[in-house]
């Protein structure tokens, strides 16, 4: 299994997030910022690789959030990153988020623990 790596862009007025998944590590990373129309089409290579990761590596996976703003779009992929990690806990691997708020509305701390919380997943969250 090999890691991604996105850069961050930008075009337009759209804005992408750098993506840094290591299959040897198992420390991933989602940074900056995320506003574009289609987050799905943007986000559909990262939701592969959890979905591969999920099904043939076992062991402890470390997830770190460092977005200071996203859409709603990317809220919901957030979200389905979160089923997949889910599971792939359920079936006996660690799973540890880092997510970093940077004081920002729109990353309130308590709704950030409340959807994680859903989830049964460890989460530290860090103000920046």
């Amino acid at each position: 299994m090999n890691s991604l790596f996105i850069s961050e862009t930008r075009k337009g007025n759209e804005i992408f997030p750098t993506i840094e998944l290591n299959a040897e590590t198992g420390i991933c990373s989602i940074s900056g910022n995320s506003y574009m129309q289609n987050p799905r089409d943007f986000f559909s290579p990262v939701l592969n690789w959890f979905k591969e990761y999920t099904a043939f590596k076992k062991g402890d996976l470390l997830l770190i959030y460092n977005l200071q703003n996203l859409n709603t779009g990317t809220s919901r992929v957030l979200y389905e990153i979160l089923e997949i990690l889910k599971i792939y806990k359920k079936n006996g691997s660690e799973i540890k988020i880092k997510w970093n708020h940077f004081d920002r509305p729109e990353m309130l701390v308590d709704d950030i623990i409340d959807l994680t919380s859903e989830f049964g997943i460890d989460i530290e969250v860090i103000g920046k």
